[in-house]
């Protein structure tokens, strides 16, 4: 039997940010929020309102930061 391969290498950073947008997204849709990515910064969309939610230290974990921001683990940005 033939061994299944992938023809492209995927690092484990995609993968796991993959998992984390998905995660972002299921808890906006239970909160009935929407989730806005624009210009580098992620905004919380909820009832017409922007607010934003995190400017990402790094674009490569912005979906772990926003993961982090919307369980409460790291403090919302200042004015």
């Amino acid at each position: 039997m033939k061994k299944k391969r992938s023809s492209v290498w995927t690092p484990a950073w995609v993968v796991g940010e993959t998992s984390y947008r998905k995660e972002c997204e299921d808890l906006a849709y239970r909160g009935r929020y929407k989730i806005v990515v624009r210009d580098g910064i992620v905004y919380k969309l909820d009832n017409r309102v922007e607010v934003v939610l995190i400017r990402p230290i790094n674009p490569k974990s912005m979906w772990f930061e926003t993961w982090c921001a919307l369980k409460g683990q790291i403090e919302p940005p200042g004015p």
